[in-house]
């Protein structure tokens, strides 16, 4: 099997509709970018015009990859660019601070902990920053004590709230030292006041540091997870689990996947860091069977649930630390067709690497959220005998400095 989908002729990423952006700029004070900056410092690249934006992140990957593997080495192709580069994000994890004027929900200045208001964040979609006001205006009437990390006194933590654009509804997460008194009568109160308000969760976090969820969670209302629709596929994600930000540039990338992987559908599939399902799912289709591989065991049974909402039958998602399970797949099947990674931003352990190269995959797919790991990691492979063919950019989260890489890499044959 080889992978298809020949670079041809270069295209110019396609820009972004501006009529959304345009509206959300629109209704931000003065029609400012954002009302919060410059003292939150969140997206750095806010301000420039999005084109430059992504030229400067084509060339980030560019130069990452040509530092690992030599210049020209690899094709990088022309950056995805987002749908809109405002309004895009699905998630919003805010942290909670007690001011004189009411409670404050917002993001750490950087280098400190003290905390900046994000309630009226334009990258976040417009459901979230309207639940995100009403969440704070309602813990300030209820008077629960926020928690305060010098003293290790109060309660409140953090206020995460999701987004489902397919289902237009929301879900909020309070983050907790302990469960604090009145909670339950301030989940119903945020239920009255908005509309689309799916769930509400309880999440019980009594360690210090930035570890944003404890391993307690508790209903407050409502079904756990939430739904969103990548294209065609549906995927819901359990409070905690991760989720692509950006559902446009994920689908682009769902699909991209699916077609630099061609074969007759005998293939066997290894899909790494495999989260609820959302490449492993995306391949099922078109192969034999395919090996869902995940450490958190919630995302695992996120992974097996929807298998089934999408009609796949052919999925084995498999909990566990990657590089253990990923030797016992080894010992179990021998070689495997391809093997796909999306790791977190750290990248790949080296042991994970030489694991994935004792496969024997013909084809190996890494989709990175960094750009250093991921050059230092297509460099181990290429070491172990593995040649990176084509790199296709995305701007997963516009207006930030962080870029979404898809790299195709095949075995180099021997003789």
């Amino acid at each position: 099997m080889r992978a298809k989908g020949g670079t041809g002729a270069r295209r110019q990423p396609k820009p972004p509709r501006r009529g959304r952006e345009d509206r959300v700029r629109r209704g931000l004070p003065g029609g400012a970018p954002c009302p919060h900056h410059p003292r939150c410092d969140g997206c750095s690249l806010i301000g420039r015009p999005y084109s430059e934006q992504l030229r400067l992140k084509q060339r980030v990957i560019e130069t990452a990859v040509a530092g690992a593997l030599g210049p020209g080495a690899v094709d990088v192709l022309p950056i995805i660019g987002s749908e809109t580069p405002f309004g895009y994000r699905n998630q919003a994890r805010l942290v909670l601070r007690q001011s004189r004027a009411g409670v404050v929900a917002g993001l750490y200045a950087q280098g400190t902990h003290h905390v900046i208001d994000a309630c009226e964040c334009p990258v976040h979609h417009p459901a979230i920053n309207r639940v995100v006001k009403a969440a704070i205006a309602l813990l300030t009437d209820h008077g629960i004590p926020v928690y305060d990390e010098r003293t290790g006194m109060g309660m409140l933590r953090y206020l995460v709230v999701r987004y489902s654009s397919w289902h237009r509804q929301t879900q909020v997460i309070v983050v907790s030292a302990k469960r604090p008194p009145g909670l339950a009568r301030f989940a119903r109160g945020l239920r009255r006041v908005c509309r689309g308000l799916k769930s509400v969760v309880l999440n019980i976090n009594p360690t210090r540091g930035n570890v944003i969820f404890g391993t307690r969670w508790m209903s407050l209302g409502g079904p756990d997870g939430i739904v969103e629709r990548f294209g065609s596929l549906k995927l819901q994600a359990s409070p905690g689990c991760f989720l692509q930000a950006n559902r446009w540039v994920a689908a682009r990338l769902y699909r991209l996947i699916d077609r630099w992987v061609s074969g007759r559908g005998e293939e066997t599939v290894v899909d790494l860091y495999a989260g609820v399902g959302g490449i492993a799912l995306t391949l099922a289709p078109g192969v034999r069977r395919v090996y869902a591989v995940e450490e958190n065991e919630t995302a695992t049974g996120d992974a097996r649930s929807n298998a089934r909402r999408n009609g796949i039958s052919n999925l084995r998602a498999v909990s566990g630390s990657v590089e253990r399970v990923v030797a016992q797949l080894r010992r179990e099947l021998g070689a495997v067709d391809v093997v796909t990674l999306n790791p977190p931003r750290s990248g790949v352990p080296e042991g994970v690497i030489a694991e994935v190269a004792a496969l024997s995959p013909r084809t190996v797919l890494y989709l990175s959220c960094d750009a250093g790991t991921l050059a230092r990691d297509l460099a181990r492979l290429s070491a172990l005998g593995y040649r990176t063919l084509r790199a296709q950019p995305a701007d997963m989260l516009p207006q930030t400095e962080h870029i979404e890489c898809l790299a195709l890499a095949e075995r180099v044959s021997r003789g």
